[in-house]
């Protein structure tokens, strides 16, 4: 009986044993205990109420993972999630989460939400996933239910919804033809929702600009309004202004009238002139330039640094006799404004010499010294008659 009674005991207690490892294997299951998982947590600024360990989190509605525990971090709320590790590589790493209840009354569950350029990395261990949206409480919607309820008399509410009631009363037919024209306005309009939406945006540009623009109306406001009094105080000497201006007006008509054919022929005239200056007027400020150049040594030479004149004097050749008709004066000098080397710089040569095509010869380019040629030295020194011999 002794040993019977052990043996049976210890049945008893391997049974035992057995259901309650069949417990902890079936809770473990449950709990994923047993399933490789991936750890991370929701930082989200609330769970809300029905956030409870063992919800699901889903992706593109295919539960990836299980939350394990929710607990709250200062002004933050944590909920550690852990992914079934064969489908952690189906979630990027930039994943961000929505807490959402399926009902008002039901328990919640974190619904991942796919970004539109989703990372090349998937989610690691440990990483914080943010949230976009926690979904609204129940007890938030009976708050605003509560408190709309109280700021509305039930006396009034009666009444207002009697009087609808009354007014609806046999119009049924009447309010459905208008709800079918409204939704034939809506239809028709809906086409041209895109040009709305951007004129509406045009709008808001233009307002900017005017809103830019504001305070330089107002000033320009301001000014028309002192303006506008300065000319009502000045009435009388605007009148005789204008009286006088008129006057003149009339006097000017006259004198162009009486002067029109005289006043053509003098701008017709003048039309070459002003032309010629016009096309030689880059040479005005070098020729001022020039001038002032060469004041200096004119005040030397003329009174600047002793009274009196300063000349250097010297024999020089004479110039080719008068010739028929080689020197003949000519109209047809045609060279266009230029300097001519002026104002010189320091220490630069002077300028070329220039020949004009007016019919003057004073320098014969092809010899630059004293010959007995044509005309012969005795001429250039006694003049013509010492050609022939003093006869």
């Amino acid at each position: 009986m002794g040993e019977s009674s052990v043996r049976y005991k210890l049945y008893g207690l391997v049974a035992l044993l057995l259901i309650v490892a069949a417990v902890a294997a079936i809770l473990g299951a449950y709990t994923q205990a047993f399933t490789p998982v991936v750890a991370a947590t929701v930082r989200a600024d609330r769970s809300g109420l029905l956030m409870d360990p063992g919800a699901d989190v889903t992706l593109l509605g295919v539960t990836v993972g299980k939350v394990r525990a929710v607990r709250s971090d200062e002004d933050a709320a944590i909920v550690e999630v852990a992914f079934d590790r064969g489908l952690v590589d189906e979630i990027p790493a930039n994943v961000t989460a929505n807490l959402l209840a399926p009902t008002i009354f039901g328990a919640k569950y974190i619904n991942l939400v796919m970004p539109e350029q989703p990372s090349r990395q998937h989610v690691a261990a440990g990483a914080v996933i943010q949230p976009t949206t926690v979904g609204p409480e129940i007890n938030s919607v009976f708050e605003g239910v509560v408190s709309l309820l109280r700021s509305i008399d039930p006396a009034q509410l009666n009444s207002a919804l009697g009087a609808l009631s009354t007014g609806l009363q046999g119009r049924g037919a009447q309010l459905g033809g208008t709800i079918q024209q409204f939704d034939a306005y809506l239809a028709a309009l809906q086409p041209s929702l895109p040009a709305l939406r951007s004129d509406i945006s045009g709008v808001a540009d233009v307002s900017d600009v005017y809103a830019d623009a504001t305070p330089d109306l107002l000033a320009t406001a301001a000014n028309t309004t002192a303006t506008s009094r300065t000319l009502v105080e000045k009435e009388a000497q605007l009148a005789a202004f204008l009286v006088d201006l008129s006057g003149l007006a009339d006097s000017t008509r006259g004198f162009l009238t009486d002067n029109e054919a005289g006043l053509h022929d003098s701008l017709a005239t003048l039309a070459p002139v002003t032309a010629l200056l016009a096309r030689y007027s880059p040479q005005t400020t070098c020729l001022l330039a020039s001038t002032n150049q060469v004041r200096p040594p004119l005040e030397q030479l003329m009174g600047g640094a002793q009274p009196g004149l300063h000349l250097l004097s010297s024999f020089l050749p004479g110039q080719d006799p008068y010739r028929y008709p080689r020197d003949l004066p000519k109209v047809a000098a045609n060279s266009g404004p230029s300097c001519y080397g002026g104002p010189f710089a320091p220490g630069a040569p002077p300028g070329p010499y220039v020949k004009f095509d007016d019919g003057s010869h004073p320098f014969d380019s092809r010899s630059d010294g004293v010959t007995v040629g044509n005309p012969p030295l005795a001429t250039q020194l006694f003049g013509p008659a010492a050609a022939n011999g003093g006869r």
